[in-house]
């Protein structure tokens, strides 16, 4: 038979077509299909109890909601990520948009937590940032706001954000701006209404960088500091926030960002100045802020700001609140140290920026220490041309006994480990016995000695780093077994 005729034999007459369907009619309405359509709802009710079942899906929403926090919050990443999207931070490895799309429980979680959303970070703002940013603001639901933008290469995008930022301003907490000069007069018109404020505004840090568009950069060109006056303005309503406690000034401030600073009520500053300012001005400076805690800044020279420098003090400046020091050096400082006593200083960071002399000698911060009876946490020392043995010096000075972590980036000698070696009937360590973290840069040691440190203080070290491998082959065993074995045990 050919194909044809089989095919032909196969198909169903015409007259036997009305029968047929009368069969399928009568199938769908005995119930045969609706009884395998009922069991699709009993087996997604069994698949959801099956997935209820499950640990992540029985955590009470107080704790997931703690979970979810710290995820966002986690900047343990070490590479830089930058996202079509809001993050909380420059680092951050999710959003709680991603949270959400997990499944409908975590969903509600997330969207009932407002702080999650209330942390904005947004590095070279694109269109795909705007909507998404209106919505965590909006998600927000009145948390105090912590926003970053920075580097904005679509300055309509930017411009967009920044006004949903700025009708939010009564919100803010915590403001990082990096903005081109193209924004910096769009920026200003936004914050003019008599009516917005700032109240709860506590630090901020803001920077004008150079134009995007060429005529902008012709503009500026031709009018150098024209941007001035609106900068001054930005930063007059930053200052109107009784709060305001934290502030950086970046680039030129002493025209602009300095002018009309509520110099008493500020606590953390962080200068990062164009201008040079030496250690005289520096004294200076830090005369103007009474109740400061935490003073980061770079000491130059020659200055190119005079305004600041001070008639010198007989006796040095008590800073009662001032806990932590951080001094990037151009030029020696001891004519800064020696004119300031710090009795709750914790956390000192003196550190050379090419400069071709050492930055301060070992009497002038046995005086200031002795001077000041504090009692440091922290002390980080980097100088390539520090003085040969300060490190043995620096360790059995009384107010360094409590240190928790050192960091020496100088020449390292035998003489200071063996010092480190040493113990007490008690079996504790002679110097700084409750020292932590240690980060030793320019060990010329005798190979052995580094490891019997860390091996003597293993009951209390819990890092150790020496720089660029400089100890030699019975150093190098040892660690890497200790580091082996503590790995192990963790």
């Amino acid at each position: 038979m050919s194909t044809t005729s089989q095919f032909a034999s196969s198909t169903i007459p015409e007259t036997r077509l009305p029968q047929k369907v009368e069969n399928i009619a009568h199938k769908l309405s005995s119930g045969h299909i609706s009884l395998q359509a009922g069991r699709i709802p009993r087996e997604i009710e069994s698949l959801r109890r099956f997935n209820l079942a499950r640990p992540i899906f029985r955590l009470p929403v107080e704790l997931l909601c703690d979970i979810f926090t710290i995820s966002i919050q986690d900047s343990t990443h070490s590479r830089r990520v930058i996202r079509p999207t809001p993050s909380a931070s420059a680092t951050s490895a999710t959003d709680p948009t991603l949270l959400g799309q997990v499944c409908s429980c975590w969903r509600n979680a997330a969207l009932n937590l407002p702080n999650l959303w209330s942390t904005i970070y947004i590095e070279d703002a694109a269109k795909s940032h705007v909507f998404l940013t209106q919505l965590w603001l909006q998600r927000a639901a009145g948390q105090p706001l912590n926003l970053t933008i920075l580097h904005a290469r679509d300055p309509f995008s930017a411009y967009q954000i920044l006004a949903a930022f700025v009708a939010h301003c009564h919100l803010w907490k915590k403001v990082n701006m990096m903005l081109p000069l193209d924004l910096i007069p769009e920026l200003w018109k936004l914050l003019r209404p008599l009516n917005l404020r700032c109240d709860m505004l506590q630090s901020v840090y803001f920077l004008a960088q150079g134009a995007i568009s060429d005529d902008f950069r012709v503009f500026d060109r031709k009018n150098p500091g024209w941007y001035r006056r609106y900068v001054g303005d930005i930063w007059s309503f930053f200052y109107s926030s009784a709060s305001l406690r934290t502030v950086v000034w970046d680039g030129t401030f002493s025209e602009v960002s300095f002018k009309d600073s509520p110099f008493t009520q500020l606590t953390h500053v962080s200068l990062r100045p164009s201008e040079n300012l030496d250690a005289e001005d520096m004294i200076g400076l830090m005369n103007l802020f009474p109740n400061l805690r935490s003073f980061h800044a770079t000491i130059s020279s020659p200055s190119a700001y005079s305004a600041l420098k001070p008639c010198i003090p007989s006796t040095p400046i008590v800073f009662e609140y001032l806990d932590a020091l951080h001094l990037w050096a151009e030029t020696p400082i001891s004519l800064t140290l020696s004119h300031v006593t710090l009795p709750c200083l914790r956390d000192l960071r003196i550190s050379s920026a090419s400069c071709q002399e050492p930055i301060v000698h070992l009497t002038i911060l046995e005086i200031l220490f002795r001077r000041s009876q504090c009692q440091l946490k922290t002390l980080v020392y980097e100088d390539s041309k520090s003085e040969q043995g300060l490190l043995e010096d620096l360790i059995v000075i009384p107010q360094l006994q409590t240190l928790n972590a050192l960091k020496f980036e100088g020449k390292v000698f035998d003489s200071a480990i063996l010092l480190f070696l040493r113990k007490k009937g008690s079996g504790m360590p002679v110097v700084m016995p409750v020292l932590q973290d240690v980060h030793l840069g320019r060990c010329d040691t005798t190979d052995g000695l580094l490891s019997s440190m860390v091996l003597s203080r293993s009951t209390i070290l819990k890092e150790f780093i020496f720089g660029c491998k400089w100890y030699g082959p019975i150093d190098d065993e040892r660690l890497s077994l200790y580091k082996a074995s503590r790995k192990r045990h963790e």
